[in-house]
């Protein structure tokens, strides 16, 4: 009788483990992708499944598991969502756009208690790593502002630009991406800096760029 209920045991949790694994059984992928679980600060977490031809993005709460991406698995780890930065209630994923060199990412900000969409920027400038610095940043349509988004309040500074440098540049030189011109990026407790690279009669020029935070 102990030897059946062993074995019922061992069969259990074997049944068990392939539940939990069926998604991450593609041997060519272990290397690259995992399906360890991301667990945030209020306990909902975010794992990815995958088999040999579909991966999926799942976020996951005690009242809710929902997907929040899928994708061919051969593309996994080449475009689409990656993991970037948890704040105080939101997380954020980077969608990279294409495989390779050269475009910038877009920014999707989900609420950590849902799951659910809150914000996307198709194309991103910088984002901060530190939860007491919680902003990110992107440029204007008309590509005469940097907009700083605070993550956790979503109030926005608003920076002008120098009228027309970046569409000019982009007219007159062979860098065509906008967010490509801004060059070292960084997040300070109270200013978030970088330069500005632009072209202006027929030569290259650097315009270093301060901007206090709220």
């Amino acid at each position: 009788m102990k030897v059946r209920l062993i074995h019922l045991l061992l069969l259990f949790i074997s049944c068990n483990f392939s539940a939990q694994e069926k998604y991450c059984n593609c041997e060519k992928f272990e290397s690259l992708v995992d399906c360890k679980k991301h667990i945030f600060s209020n306990a909902a977490s975010i794992h990815w499944e995958y088999n040999c031809e579909k991966g999926k993005i799942i976020f996951e709460n005690k009242k809710v598991k929902k997907k929040l991406f899928e994708i061919e698995t051969d593309f996994m780890d080449r475009i689409g969502y990656q993991f970037a930065n948890e704040y105080e209630n939101k997380f954020l994923f980077t969608y990279k756009w294409i495989s390779g060199c050269c475009e910038p990412f877009g920014y999707y900000l989900h609420d950590k208690n849902t799951g659910n969409l809150v914000q996307k920027i198709e194309k991103g400038i910088a984002f901060s790593e530190s939860n007491k610095i919680p902003y990110l940043v992107y440029l204007s349509s008309d590509y005469n502002k940097l907009i700083l988004l605070n993550i956790d309040t979503f109030k926005t500074i608003r920076f002008t630009l120098p009228k027309n440098k970046i569409v000019n540049t982009i007219k007159n030189s062979d860098e065509p991406i906008a967010e490509f011109l801004f060059e070292d990026n960084q997040f300070e407790i109270h200013y978030f800096k970088t330069t500005l690279k632009y072209f202006e009669n027929n030569k290259w020029l650097k315009k270093k760029i301060m901007i206090k935070l709220n």
